[in-house]
């Protein structure tokens, strides 16, 4: 049995040509650099996330004052409008009143001239009698 166990031996190392472990080195430093960029791009990917999300709203908030923007410019548009009708009504109102307040105007006149000649062709006739 001693010569049995003699036979057998065990090996702790591996031997591998030099060339393979450079190459097998410098992919596992490439692995770590390009897992680093990975993370990295992770990162900017998040950050460009939450900017795009951040412009995304202040779009909408500027979208939605926009929106409020021209409701209210075509509500004061409507408003305007509204006015300019009620001006030409008050201003054809205005010129049938002052048509009204010359005719007025010339029946009072009128009528104290012909009541003045009548006074006066009254008097007159009460004084020669």
């Amino acid at each position: 049995m001693t010569a049995f166990a003699a036979l057998s031996q065990t090996y702790d190392t591996v031997c591998i040509p030099r060339a393979d472990a450079v190459k097998l080195l410098t992919k596992a430093e490439q692995a770590k650099v390009f897992e680093e960029r990975l993370q990295i791009a992770y990162t900017d990917i998040a950050l460009l996330s939450q900017r795009i999300l951040e412009k995304e709203k202040i779009v909408a908030d500027l979208k939605s004052k926009d929106s409020l923007n021209t409701l209210t410019i075509k509500n004061l548009e409507q408003e305007i409008f509204i006015m300019k009708d009620q001006r030409k009504i008050f201003e054809g109102q205005l010129k049938s009143d002052e048509r009204t307040i010359r005719k007025l105007k010339r029946k009072v006149f009128w009528t104290s001239v012909f009541g003045l000649a009548a006074a006066g062709t009254l008097t007159f006739l009460y004084i020669t009698k």
